[in-house]
């Protein structure tokens, strides 16, 4: 997924929110035909957060349970919500977030890339 992304570290991108959407879907087409074609490798899944700076405004993608956060004033604010079936019952209002450090479940992923979703949703 990084070597998927890392050309996109240089200026000039036209409509920077698709083309980071675009190449996060790319990368998931390549971790889904790896998984098909290797059987070593099926189930094979990854997170991805990803920034792409443009004219001044950062780009935000966003799949799974890696975190993003934003420092501003010293202080840092999480700005990402993780792709888990815990964090899916915290939303519902099933679980308490304090709860969700010991659940069972805690680490079970809703959507990765490379998982059987051929767009999955950022």
């Amino acid at each position: 997924t990084v070597l998927d992304l890392v050309h996109l570290d240089k200026p000039g991108h036209e409509d920077p929110a698709n083309v980071l959407a675009d190449e996060i879907q790319a990368a998931n087409s390549i971790l889904s035909g790896l998984g098909k074609t290797s059987p070593m490798l099926a189930g094979m899944g990854t997170t991805a957060t990803a920034l792409l700076l443009h004219d001044g405004v950062l780009e935000f993608a966003h799949i799974g349970d890696s975190r993003a956060y934003r420092l501003k004033n010293g202080v840092f604010e999480q700005v990402s919500k993780g792709h888990t079936f815990v964090q899916r019952l915290i939303d519902g209002g099933r679980l308490r977030p304090e709860e969700a450090a010991v659940h069972p479940h805690r680490i079970v992923l809703m959507r990765v890339l490379g998982d059987v979703d051929a767009s999955p949703e950022l």
